[in-house]
C-alpha cells in the first residue's frame, strides 16, 4: 500500500505550520503531482476549487462528531484532494487567526512516546496565553496496511503519548480538524 498520500498530508501540516512562511503554489491546494515548481503556469481548475471549499464550509460548520464522520469519509476517498484542500484551508485560517502564534510565538519541540511501528513530529507554538500543539504522523505505512485507511483515533496509535511541557498543563484544545475538545 502506497502510504504516499499519509506522508504528504503530514507534511503540508508541517510546512504550514512551523516558523517562517508557509509554500502554498496556486493550484496545487489539490495533489499536484508534477516535476517542476508548481506555480501559475499551469491552468488552475478555480471552479472546482470554489465548488470544493463551498463543500468544505458546510462540513466545518457541522458539530463535532457528524464533521468527524465527513472528515473520515475524505480521507477514505483520498485521491480526490479535498482531505489535502481541508488541511490547507484549516492551517491557513489558523495563521490569519492568531498571528501573534506564527510570527512571534516560541517554537517548543514535544516529546512523543510511540508504542506502534510509526512516527510522530510534535511541536507547540506559543505566544502568551495562546498556544496551539500541532502533531504529524510519520512513516505510517505498517498502520495503514491493505486497507489504504489513515490510522485515524486511539486505536490505531495504542498507548502512544505526546508530552506536554509544563506550562501546557491544565489547557482544553480545540482539534481545528474534527472540532473536538481535546482535554489532555
Amino acid at each position: 500500500v502506497d502510504a504516499g498520500w499519509s506522508n504528504a498530508l503530514a507534511a503540508k501540516l508541517v510546512a504550514l505550520t512551523m516558523p517562517g512562511v508557509p509554500d502554498v503554489y496556486q493550484g496545487s491546494e489539490l495533489w499536484e503531482q508534477s516535476l517542476v515548481v508548481p506555480d501559475n503556469r499551469r491552468p488552475v481548475d478555480f471552479d472546482l476549487r470554489r465548488r470544493l471549499l463551498d463543500d468544505l464550509e458546510n462540513v466545518l460548520a457541522l458539530p463535532s462528531p457528524d464533521r468527524a464522520d465527513a472528515i473520515s469519509e475524505m480521507a477514505a476517498t483520498w485521491e480526490d484532494g479535498r482531505i489535502k484542500l481541508l488541511l490547507t484551508t484549516i492551517g491557513l485560517r489558523l495563521r490569519r487567526e492568531w498571528p501573534e502564534v506564527f510570527l512571534s510565538g516560541r517554537y517548543v519541540p514535544l516529546v512523543t512516546d510511540v508504542t506502534v511501528p510509526a512516527g510522530l513530529v510534535g511541536f507547540a507554538r506559543i505566544a502568551g496565553a495562546r498556544a496551539a500543539l500541532f502533531i504529524a504522523p510519520r512513516m505510517t505505512a505498517p498502520l495503514i496496511g491493505e486497507t489504504g485507511a489513515l490510522p485515524l483515533g486511539g486505536e490505531a496509535w495504542k498507548t502512544t503519548r505526546i508530552i506536554l511541557p509544563p506550562e501546557l498543563h491544565g489547557r482544553v484544545f480545540r482539534h481545528q480538524i474534527t472540532g473536538a475538545d481535546i482535554v489532555p
